[in-house]
């Protein structure tokens, strides 16, 4: 099997992970079970030695692992194969001059807050305000929309 980024458990036939640029027969390329053997001498190294270095070590269970990994796949899925910042170089103007907020974007799109707003910041755009909660008159908060609240 050729080592390259369409075998690759870090590209999964994308744009590469690991490297700035596709290379063949890779010295980073990875199987699934190469790269989950890295990611827990990872997690093995930072548990034993991060605190020395002022780092907050936390060990992810298995389960939280598991969870994750189906989150991004589904995530994925959603988005139809492409990639966060893909989706988001697609469809972020369309939805940031409805005066979507970052978080709103993200959600619609299925990706991290944290892509939306680095996108919108890369273009030089200020972030859309969230709209205020309707109150009903007293501070509280109302279901009601605002055409029962002003009829």
């Amino acid at each position: 099997m050729e080592k390259d980024c369409k075998t690759c458990a870090y590209a999964k036939g994308k744009s590469c992970k690991v490297m700035t640029k596709q290379i063949k027969n890779c010295f980073a390329w990875a199987d699934k079970q190469e790269m989950q053997k890295r990611e827990d001498a990872c997690a093995e190294y930072m548990l034993k030695f991060g605190t020395e270095y002022g780092l907050a070590v936390t060990k992810m269970s298995d389960e939280t692992r598991i969870k994750r990994n189906k989150a991004r796949e589904l995530n994925e899925k959603l988005r139809g194969g492409k990639s966060a910042k893909e989706t988001v170089a697609m469809y972020f103007y369309e939805l940031y001059t409805l005066g979507l907020s970052d978080s709103q974007i993200a959600k619609e799109l299925h990706v991290a807050d944290n892509v939306v707003g680095n996108h919108r910041r890369a273009k030089g755009l200020e972030p859309n305000k969230r709209r205020p909660h309707h109150c009903n008159g007293n501070g509280q908060r109302s279901n009601k929309g605002l055409k029962e609240m002003h009829a």
